[in-house]
């Protein structure tokens, strides 16, 4: 019994080890790239955004303008840029994975695609179109906005997956189907030359012999 209780607290020191280990380990690769090798780089720069093309068919009918009515190009970047400026608007993708770096990089790309397409989407030219007649506000803006970003950083998509998958916290969680497996373990001790690294193999069940490294 005294041995058996002996290897289970080995046991239980190992996992607490190792638990140690990982989460120091995976607390220092954060850091150093948050820290950016002490260039003031954070999490957003392990990510950069896909180019995103404006769309031009001469073909196409603008349904948009015909709609809406044709939008002047100086006021559409004037209302871009009341959005940009929108504290409110911050704090939405703030909520949605996207930091002031990310946020930043994703309305100059949307800002760029809403200024060189001929043909804008037909529900944001409307959009658009409403807010220049002071029928709409600046922040109806934000769904389509969202959209875009998520089509330039793809990560937006599966954030949750991202955190759930790098967190190397909780080792004793982990392969939950292989520890629910029950094992029966022998324990052999004694002094160098004693024999203890020899393991007889019957021909019942499957053995794994473990031992100490040289």
């Amino acid at each position: 019994m005294s041995l058996t209780r002996s290897l289970v607290r080995l046991v239980r020191e190992a996992e607490q080890h190792l638990q140690r280990i990982c989460c120091a380990s995976s607390h220092m690769v954060l850091h150093r790239r948050l820290k950016g090798n002490n260039k003031g780089q954070g999490s957003d720069s392990l990510f950069s955004p896909l180019p995103a093309k404006p769309t031009f068919n001469p073909d196409d009918i603008n349904v948009g303008e015909e709609l809406g009515g044709q939008i002047n190009r100086g006021d559409l970047l004037r209302v871009l840029n009341m959005f940009y400026k929108r504290p409110e608007i911050k704090r939405l993708c703030q909520e949605k994975g996207l930091d002031n770096r990310l946020f930043h990089q994703a309305f100059v790309s949307f800002r760029r695609l809403c200024m060189e397409s001929e043909n804008l989407p037909v529900e944001l030219h409307i959009i658009l179109s409403d807010i220049l007649q002071e029928s709409g506000h600046v922040d109806d803006i934000f769904p389509y906005f969202l959209k875009h970003a998520k089509e330039i950083f793809p990560h937006l998509e599966c954030m949750d997956d991202l955190k759930k998958i790098s967190d190397l916290r909780l080792p004793a969680n982990w392969y939950p189907d292989a520890r629910a497996v029950q094992r029966r373990i022998i324990f052999h001790a004694g002094p160098t030359n004693s024999g203890r690294n020899t393991v007889r193999s019957g021909n019942r069940g499957r053995k794994t012999f473990c031992r100490s490294r040289r």
